[in-house]
C-alpha cells in the first residue's frame, strides 16, 4: 500500500499518497528473485525450449506490472463504509457496481467502522480516498470535541447521501428507555459510528445504562439470553438487522424522545409499521432520532493527482444519480440531496462547482423559458389588439 503524510500548510492538507505501487512491485521483484533462482538450478534451455515450456520473462514482467499498477491506481479509489451489512457499506457496494463503466473511476469498497473511526483512518491510513461518516461526528470535530491531532479543515465533504435512524431493540419487559438505566446495554462495537451516536443520545436524555461493547450477532445471542436488556444500532431504514429481529419473539423498538439538547447534531425521525411489520403495529409509529450520512475525502491540494481523481468521482457520482436509484441499489439513495450543506466542514472543491454550474444553467434555463413566455404573452396581446381594431 502507499502512504499519506499529513501536515497543513497554506490553508490545506499537504499528502503524498502512493497507492499501492511500491508493495505490488516489491512482490513482483520478489517473484523475479524466485524465478531466478529456478532458473539457475535447472539445465539451461535454448530460447526455443523456454518459448514451447511457458517459461515467464521475469523482467519483462516486473515492468508491465509497475506500469499497469499506476495505471490502475489513477483510476480506482477506495471507500471506507461501515460493517458487513451496514448501510453504509451497501451504498459504497452500489456505488461500486453503477460507476463500473469503462470511463468512470473504479470505486473500491472497504469495509470500516463509521463513525470518528472512519474520520482517522482517511486521514491515516495508508490508500484510503474516501470514507462515509455521520454528521454528528463531523460537528463534534469542528467543535473540537474529537481530540488528537485531527482537524476540520483535513477533510471535505461531497454529500450528504441519506439520514440513518437510530434503533433501540429491548426484551419485551422493557416498556421505555428510562427502564434501561443501570441494565446492560448494547453500543456496538467500540469506535463504531453506533457507539458514538448512542452515547450523546442517551446522555443528552439523562439515561445511565452499564454500556457493553458487541457486535450485532454477539448482541442478538445475548439479547435472546436475557444478558443484556437492549441493543442500539444505527441504520437506514428498513435495516436487515431489525428485519431479522422480527422473526424473534419477544423483542420490541422502544421510542427516543427529541428534546432540544438534541437539535443541534440530530434530526427527528419515525419508524413505521411499514418499515417493520413485525415490531409496530399497523398505523402506529415510533418515534426516533437520525444523524445524516456522509461522503467525505482528504482536503488535497488542486493540483494533487488524488484531488484530480477524486474531482473525476464527483462527476461520475453525481451524473449517474439516476442508476443509483433504480429498484436494485438500496432504497436510502432516493434521500440523497445534493445541495444539502454539512455543518462545520466545507465542501470539497469539485463538488460545489458541479452543483454551482448545474444551479446556474438551470436558473438561466428558467430564465430562457419566462423570457420566452412573456414574449409570447406580449405578442398575442398585440395580435389581440390589432384583430380588435379592424374589428372595430
Amino acid at each position: 500500500m502507499g502512504f499519506n503524510s499529513i501536515g497543513m500548510g497554506g490553508g490545506y492538507l499537504t499528502a503524498a499518497a502512493g497507492f499501492g505501487v511500491s508493495a505490488r512491485i516489491f512482490a513482483a521483484v520478489v517473484f523475479s528473485f524466485a524465478v531466478s533462482l529456478t532458473a539457475s538450478a535447472q539445465p539451461a534451455r535454448s530460447p526455443a525450449a523456454g518459448k514451447s515450456g511457458g517459461n515467464v520473462d521475469a523482467q519483462a514482467f516486473v515492468s508491465r506490472v509497475a506500469s499497469t499498477d499506476d495505471l490502475r491506481n489513477r483510476q480506482s479509489l477506495t471507500l471506507l463504509a461501515g460493517s458487513s451489512g451496514s448501510t453504509a457499506l451497501q451504498m459504497a457496494q452500489d456505488a461500486s457496481i453503477v460507476l463500473g463503466g469503462a470511463d468512470d473511476v473504479r470505486v473500491l469498497p472497504i469495509v470500516g467502522k463509521g463513525g470518528p473511526q472512519n474520520i482517522s483512518d482517511l486521514l491515516y491510513l495508508k490508500g484510503i480516498d474516501l470514507a462515509i461518516t455521520q454528521s454528528d461526528v463531523l460537528a463534534a470535530l469542528s467543535r473540537g470535541e474529537l481530540g488528537g491531532d485531527i482537524k476540520s479543515e483535513q477533510i471535505a465533504y461531497i454529500a450528504k447521501l441519506c439520514n440513518e435512524e437510530l434503533h433501540v431493540v429491548a426484551r419485551g419487559d422493557i416498556g421505555d428507555l428510562g427502564e434501561l438505566t443501570g441494565r446492560a446495554v448494547n453500543f456496538g462495537e467500540h469506535g463504531s459510528g453506533t457507539q458514538f451516536s448512542a452515547r450523546r443520545v442517551f446522555a443528552a436524555l439523562g439515561i445511565e445504562v452499564r454500556e457493553v461493547n458487541l457486535s450485532h450477532a454477539d448482541a442478538m445471542e445475548r439479547l435472546q439470553r436475557g444478558e443484556i436488556s437492549a441493543h442500539v444500532f444505527l441504520g437506514g431504514k428498513p435495516t436487515p438487522d431489525a428485519l431479522v429481529m422480527e422473526r424473534i419473539e419477544g423483542l420490541r423498538l422502544l421510542p427516543i424522545a427529541y428534546p432540544p439538547s438534541l437539535e443541534a447534531d440530530y434530526l427527528p425521525a419515525k419508524l413505521t409499521h411499514a418499515d417493520y411489520p413485525d415490531l409496530i403495529g399497523e398505523g402506529q409509529s415510533i418515534d426516533t432520532v437520525a444523524v445524516g450520512a456522509v461522503l467525505t475525502v482528504v482536503n488535497w491540494p488542486a493540483k494533487h493527482e488524488r484531488y484530480q481523481l477524486s474531482a473525476r468521482f464527483v462527476e461520475d457520482l453525481f451524473g449517474n444519480l439516476k442508476g443509483l436509484r433504480e429498484p436494485a441499489r438500496h432504497a436510502k439513495w432516493h434521500e440523497m440531496n445534493l445541495p444539502a450543506p454539512v455543518p462545520g466542514i466545507v465542501q470539497f472543491g469539485p463538488a460545489k462547482a458541479w452543483l454551482e454550474r448545474v444551479l446556474t444553467g438551470a436558473r438561466s434555463k428558467a430564465s430562457a423559458t419566462q423570457s420566452s413566455s412573456r414574449q409570447s404573452e406580449l405578442t398575442s396581446r398585440s395580435s389581440g389588439g390589432e384583430a380588435e381594431k379592424r374589428l372595430r
